[in-house]
C-alpha cells in the first residue's frame, strides 16, 4: 500500500474543552470554543474481494480528486488525517493508482461524505455481494470518552454474509443472554458506543437476529477492558470467498494542547491574586503572584484567556485571544500593571528540540521598572559583558538563544550595565532541553527577582548523609 500526502488547509482552530484543574481549586469546567476544529478521518476497505482485490481512494479536495490511499487490500486501514469540515465526494476504484492515471479511471463507488467538526470518523468501503450495493458507511466515533471508571464498545455491521433481513445480527452472551443495545443490527447500521464494565471478561458472540442459541456466526474471544478503552469492532467478510471476522477499529483520541499559567504581574503588593478564565470559564482560582499553575489540558482549538482581579463581581484586568495546537504545552504570563506598562498576557509555546549539543534559553523580559529607556534592560554574564546580544531590552521583549550547553551565570542590569543588578540563579542548562528565563518585579510593589521555568535542572540537590 502506498499513502499520498493529503494537503493540509487550515491552522487547527477550537473545539471542545475538557480542563483538568488544580488539586484544592475549582471542578473541572467546559468552556465553549471561539473557532471550529478539523475533522479527522480515517477509511477502512472492508469490501468483498469479488469487488476487487485492492482499491485506490481519493477524496475530492478543492476540486480536485487527490489519492489518499493507493493499493489498499481487504482489511486495511488508513490512519486519521485532517481535514476541515464538510462534504467531500469519496471516489473508489479498482487497483492501485497513481494520482496521475485518476483521470483516465471509473470509478467503482462515488459518493458523499460529510465531516463534521472537531470530530473523528471512518469511512467503510463495505457491501458489492448478496444484493448490497457497494457502499460508503460512515461512523462517527464518540464526541465524549466513557464515563469515569467505564469502558465503552460500538459494533459496526459491514458483512453482507447474506442476502436482506437474513444478513441481521443480535450481538447475545455466551450464555445466549442478549447484550441490551446490539440486537437486530442490519447491514451498514454501527450502534453504541454502550457502556461495559473493567477488569471482569465479557465473552460474547454474533448469532442471527432472534437465535441466541444457534450455532453463532462469529464467537469472539473473552475480552477485558480497561478505564477508558473505547473498542469499535466491524464485523466485515462473509462474501467472496472471505469468512466473516472482525476488524477492530482503534480510537485514537486527539492529543490535547497543555497550558500553563504564570502570574508575574506586579500589579499590587502581596499575594496579588488572579482568577484566570477560558472563555467564560473560570479555571483557577487566587493564582497568587509568582506562582505557576499545573498543566491544564484543553482540546485544539482557539480561545479566549482572561485574567480577572478577585471581587464582587470580579474585575477583568486584560485578556488574550490564543489558538492552540494540539499535542504541544504552552506557558501564558502575566505581566506588567505597574510603572505605566499595562497588564497583559504573553503566550510561550513549549520550545522545539534545539540543534545537537545545544540547549535554549528564552528570555522574557517581565519587569515594569518603567518606560522608554528607563524601563531597558541589559542580560550579562559574570564578567558583566552583554549576553547573546540582548543589551536595552524593552519590557515584554522575549529572545530565544541557541548556546552550548552548560553552567551559565547570569545577571540582568540596567542600561550599560548600571542599576538595578538583579543575579539569576546559576544556570543549568541541559543539552537538548529548553529552558525560560524571567526577571520579575517592578521593585515597588514586587520586589525584582528572576524566576526559571522549569526549574528542574536549576535546583540544588542535597544527597542523604549515609553512616556505616
Amino acid at each position: 500500500m502506498r499513502l499520498m500526502p493529503v494537503p493540509r488547509f487550515l491552522r487547527l482552530v477550537g473545539s471542545l474543552v475538557a480542563l483538568l484543574l488544580l488539586a484544592g481549586v475549582l471542578p473541572a469546567g467546559r468552556a465553549a470554543p471561539l473557532a471550529v476544529a478539523p475533522a479527522r478521518v480515517a477509511v477502512l476497505h472492508a469490501a468483498p474481494p469479488g469487488v476487487a482485490a485492492l482499491v485506490t481512494v481519493a477524496l475530492q479536495i478543492a476540486g480536485v480528486n487527490t489519492v489518499i490511499g493507493s493499493g489498499l487490500q481487504f482489511g486495511e486501514r488508513l490512519p486519521y488525517r485532517d481535514l476541515p469540515a464538510g462534504a467531500y465526494p469519496v471516489l473508489v476504484f479498482a487497483g492501485a493508482l497513481t494520482q496521475e492515471q485518476l483521470s483516465g479511471a471509473t470509478p467503482l463507488l462515488t459518493a458523499t461524505a460529510t465531516l463534521q467538526a472537531a470530530r473523528d470518523q471512518t469511512l467503510l468501503i463495505g457491501g458489492g455481494a448478496n444484493g448490497f450495493p457497494l457502499a460508503l458507511i460512515t461512523v462517527a466515533d464518540s464526541a465524549a470518552p466513557p464515563a469515569s471508571g467505564m469502558a465503552s464498545l460500538r459494533v459496526l455491521h459491514a458483512a453482507p454474509f447474506a442476502a436482506g433481513a437474513a444478513a441481521t445480527v443480535d450481538v447475545v452472551f455466551e450464555n445466549g443472554q442478549a447484550f441490551p443495545g446490539l440486537l437486530n443490527i442490519a447491514f451498514g447500521q454501527a450502534p453504541g458506543p454502550l457502556p461495559v464494565p473493567v477488569g471482569q471478561a465479557i465473552d460474547v458472540k454474533i448469532v442471527p437476529t432472534g437465535q441466541p442459541v444457534a450455532p453463532p456466526l462469529l464467537d469472539l474471544p473473552p475480552r477485558v477492558f480497561a478505564a477508558g478503552e473505547e473498542l469499535v469492532l466491524a464485523v466485515v467478510g462473509g462474501a467472496g470467498g472471505q469468512p466473516l471476522r472482525i476488524i477492530e477499529i482503534p480510537r485514537e483520541r486527539r492529543a490535547p494542547a497543555r497550558i500553563r499559567v504564570l502570574h508575574v504581574a506586579p500589579f499590587a503588593g502581596g499575594t496579588a491574586p488572579v482568577h484566570v478564565r477560558v472563555n467564560t470559564t473560570r479555571v483557577l482560582e487566587n493564582l497568587a503572584y509568582s506562582a505557576l499553575s499545573e498543566e491544564l489540558p484543553l482540546e485544539e482549538g482557539a480561545y479566549r484567556l482572561a485574567i480577572d482581579r478577585p471581587g464582587t463581581p470580579p474585575a477583568e484586568l486584560t485578556s488574550l485571544e490564543v489558538e492552540l495546537e494540539r499535542g504541544r504545552g504552552y506557558t501564558v504570563a502575566a505581566i506588567g500593571g505597574a510603572n505605566g506598562a499595562p497588564l497583559r498576557l504573553v503566550l510561550l509555546p513549549d520550545m522545539t528540540e534545539p540543534p545537537p549539543f545545544s540547549a535554549q534559553l528564552r528570555v522574557l523580559h517581565a519587569a515594569p521598572l518603567g518606560t522608554g529607556v528607563s524601563g531597558q534592560l541589559d542580560l550579562r554574564d559574570e564578567r558583566n559583558f552583554i549576553f547573546g546580544g540582548q543589551a536595552e531590552m524593552p519590557f515584554g521583549s522575549e529572545a530565544l538563544l541557541t548556546i552550548d550547553g552548560g553552567v551559565y551565570h547570569l545577571r540582568f542590569t540596567g542600561r550599560n550595565g548600571g542599576e538595578p543588578i538583579i543575579l539569576a540563579p546559576s544556570l543549568v542548562l541541559p543539552a537538548g532541553r529548553g529552558t525560560t528565563l524571567f526577571v520579575t518585579g517592578d521593585g515597588v510593589n514586587q520586589s525584582l527577582r528572576t524566576l526559571v521555568v522549569p526549574e528542574l535542572f536549576n535546583q540544588q540537590v542535597y544527597l542523604p548523609l549515609v553512616l556505616k
